[in-house]
């Protein structure tokens, strides 16, 4: 069995949510890899989209090439940009395709993030 992978954000996330913290951010974690030109240019809607929330979201880049299974996983979809297990976006990453996906996020998982 292969253990679960907790990013720093991810980490920091739960534990606020531990401590009864109800405005901690909400992690987008992106999957990517070196060398990727989509990937540098999903860098910039992500910062910004980052930017613009006011602490409400975090991103973590995550290298696939570092684990097979991610490198599995997600293959030729990279760049990945996922809330928690949901798909936010992939391939060409644009600010509106990402925040049109976090409105349509469940109220609930939008709620326990502020």
């Amino acid at each position: 069995m292969i253990a679960p992978r907790f990013t720093v954000a991810a980490l920091r996330s739960l534990v606020a949510r531990w401590r009864g913290d109800t405005a901690a951010p909400l992690v987008l974690t992106c999957y990517g890899k070196p060398d990727c030109s989509l990937c540098d240019k999903a860098k910039g809607p992500v910062g910004r989209l980052v930017a613009s929330s006011g602490g409400r979201l975090v991103a973590e880049w995550v290298n696939v090439l570092d684990e097979p299974r991610l490198q599995a996983r997600w293959g030729e979809r990279i760049p990945v940009i996922c809330a928690g297990e949901t798909i936010l976006a992939e391939g060409k990453v644009s600010e509106l395709r990402l925040r049109r996906a976090l409105d349509a996020l469940p109220r609930a998982e939008r709620d326990e993030h502020g």
